[in-house]
């Protein structure tokens, strides 16, 4: 159970470094698409990506091999349908709150405050499932959010209207990874993601019917990053995701993907020759001792039991 629980923590990592890249190829979207637009196309290639995956599975029966000496209870019917309809409204509630705040909001300083759902995680789950967080997993919190306030806030910090959009989003996405915490061990991981990418993208474009505009031009332009957001960032990434978080508890995994900022901001570094002041730098290295000191090994406590007398 400890490898399989590292290697899902490696897995979570790696879903990091993509969304980390994600917001690169979605800055450069960004330039040609409208944000409802982008959101929508993003999660019908997700779905266009799992599907030869899906029917694969489906034909070959992997989905209950995978499953094999597991009792656990299935999830059918109703109950599967109302957890992808609630996993989806989570999903694309925070990407909807986040882009209504980016429409002003400086963009490190809604990195920073979008990265809170690694605090509110925890905390939601202690309120919601009456689960309790280590002290390990509380110091790497606290080192996390040292690392990510170097790393994006350089001028002081303030709360505004947008700011609060994006604040608002970090509840969406802590509770949809609480969600998915609750619901993966119960659902087929294919069927439900295919459901809840399209109630996103069905959403997202139905709002962008109404809203936005889009030309032949601006898509043929934005091929590329929306390619890479959705086959990677979505149908590559929430896969791995919700099998990952079979075996690491919501904190350490909202914790783990929160690294995403480090790799965001490598990745301007290296992709969009952007450059990162020391302070930046010492961020960066906070977040990465982070990864670390959560899964350095250790030791759980002892119970003693009380010594009767004879």
């Amino acid at each position: 159970m400890k490898n399989k629980t590292f290697l899902a923590n490696c897995a979570l990592v790696l879903c990091a470094v993509i969304w980390g890249m994600n917001f690169i190829f979605q800055k450069q979207a960004s330039q040609h698409l409208g944000a409802f637009t982008f959101i929508s196309l993003r999660y019908y290639l997700g779905v266009l990506s799992l599907l030869p995956l899906f029917f694969y599975m489906r034909r070959r029966k992997a989905l209950a091999a995978l499953e094999a000496g597991e009792e656990v209870e299935r999830w059918h019917g109703s109950r599967f349908w109302l957890a992808a309809l609630g996993a989806s409204l989570a999903n694309w509630g925070g990407a909807v709150l986040v882009q209504i705040g980016l429409h002003v909001a400086d963009a490190t300083k809604a990195g920073f405050i979008e990265s809170a759902y690694i605090a509110l995680v925890p905390v939601l789950d202690l309120l919601l499932f009456r689960k309790k967080t280590s002290r390990r997993v509380w110091i790497g919190i606290a080192m996390a959010i040292v690392g990510l306030y170097l790393l994006c806030i350089s001028d002081g910090f303030s709360l505004d209207v947008n700011d609060a959009a994006i604040m608002a989003s970090t509840l969406c996405f802590a509770l949809h990874i609480l969600l998915w915490s609750r619901f993966s061990p119960h659902v087929d991981a294919l069927p439900f993601m295919v459901v809840e990418f399209l109630c996103t993208g069905t959403l997202s474009g139905l709002v962008a019917l109404f809203t936005e505009s889009l030309t032949l031009a601006d898509l043929t332009a934005a091929v590329a990053p929306l390619l890479f957001a959705g086959v990677l960032g979505v149908g590559v990434t929430y896969t791995i995701q919700i099998y990952a978080q079979r075996f690491t508890p919501a904190s350490v995994a909202a914790l783990l993907m929160s690294m995403e900022a480090v790799f965001s901001a490598v990745g301007g570094v290296i992709i969009l020759r952007e450059t990162l002041s020391v302070r930046e730098w010492v961020g960066c290295g906070i977040m990465l001792l982070t990864i670390f000191y959560v899964q350095l090994p250790h030791r759980e406590p002892v119970r003693r039991e009380p010594v009767k007398a004879a």
